[in-house]
């Protein structure tokens, strides 16, 4: 067995040595490796710190944007709740009123000019009426709670508004919800 050895380590040596003829071209080849691999595991930091610098200041922008967006949230509320602020005063200025004199006259009066005050609000921040009356039923935009039998309407007209439905820029906000008409047959 160990001659066997003998003549492998032999052969290996002759291979070795005709494959690197001479022991500096082996440690040259080595040392240029040596650098390279080193240079390899630098740029392989290089982007391991990169790609990690990059991640903390996505989570950075992350948590900014987050706190942003609900400064913007509350500046939104605040604004529409200062424009409200009117209303109220005059509401508790037509509730005084009736407290005072108890005509109703003005009362309903001022009621009238409140609501209409919040319908204008509301229309300037974007929030609209739903019309539903005379208007055939649409499941997207009307919920119905009630059907009535008509002669009059075809099936599927809506007779009457029980709830004002609103959308706000276009997306739905709350659904009318209506009275229908029916026939005999449904």
């Amino acid at each position: 067995m160990t001659k066997k050895i003998e003549i492998a380590d032999e052969v290996l040596e002759e291979n070795v040595e005709e494959s690197y003829p001479n022991q500096e071209k082996i440690d040259d080849d080595l040392l240029k490796l040596k650098e390279s691999f080193k240079e390899k595991i630098e740029e392989a930091a290089s982007y391991l710190d990169h790609l990690q610098r990059l991640k903390a200041e996505f989570e950075n922008y992350k948590k900014r944007s987050f706190e942003e967006k609900t400064k913007l949230k509350e500046s939104g509320k605040e604004e529409i709740l200062k424009q409200l602020l009117p209303v109220i005063d005059n509401m508790e200025k037509a509730i005084n009123h009736y407290n005072k004199s108890h005509d109703s006259k003005p009362v309903i009066k001022g009621i009238e000019l409140v609501c209409k005050q919040i319908q204008d609000l509301l229309k300037k921040e974007g929030v609209s009426k739903i019309d539903s009356v005379g208007k055939e039923f649409n499941p997207l935009l009307h919920e119905a709670v009630m059907t009535e039998l008509s002669d009059t309407y075809n099936p599927g007209i809506i007779l009457e508004e029980l709830e004002s439905g609103y959308s706000f820029n276009g997306r739905l906000l709350r659904p009318t919800r209506v009275k229908v008409s029916t026939s005999e047959e449904h």
